[in-house]
């Protein structure tokens, strides 16, 4: 699995109090011990928006095998909550924090929907890959943690990663 330089057409889009922002992205991948049924999956991760004055960080979690991702279906999938451990994640499953200025925010409930998995390739500095693409829509809630911790925010999105 590679991840610098890929060329996939992967990007993350939010918009935050009405203003909409969107960045090419391309995924680093940690890994998440299982899935509530024992399946390992990759948690994809990257940090965005620094340029704009805050930032994002989100995890995409999806099974390790790409036979079995593929097999997934598109729909609703679980947001992974502040009451939640991202190691208790589900296949699909989206994790994201939100930081600005004034706070740092996680999701206190939300929706997350996946329009489309489909194979690929992608390729980037050390080759080309057989590669998975993953595109999704969300609706999410934020609650902050830290300064003002009564302060909510919305953020809409949608986004398409290669997971390879």
């Amino acid at each position: 699995n590679g991840s610098n330089g890929s060329s996939s057409g992967d990007y993350i889009e939010v918009t935050i109090n009405g203003k909409t922002y969107r960045h090419d992205v391309r995924g680093l991948y940690a890994s998440v011990p299982t899935d509530r049924d024992g399946i390992y999956l990759y948690a994809s991760t990257e940090d965005v928006f620094d340029s704009d004055g805050f930032n994002v960080f989100y995890s995409l979690n999806c099974y390790e095998d790409f036979d079995r991702l593929l097999q997934s279906p598109t729909g609703n999938y679980d947001v992974v909550t502040v009451t939640e451990s991202v190691d208790e994640a589900d296949n699909l499953s989206l994790w994201l924090d939100y930081e600005d200025a004034d706070d740092y925010y996680e999701i206190e409930r939300g929706s997350h929907r996946v329009v489309s998995i489909k194979a690929t390739k992608v390729k980037n500095s050390y080759g080309e890959f057989d590669a998975v693409q993953i595109e999704g829509t969300f609706d999410l809630t934020m609650t902050a943690e830290y300064y003002t911790s009564d302060s909510q925010c919305k953020i809409k999105g949608k986004y398409r990663m290669s997971i390879y």
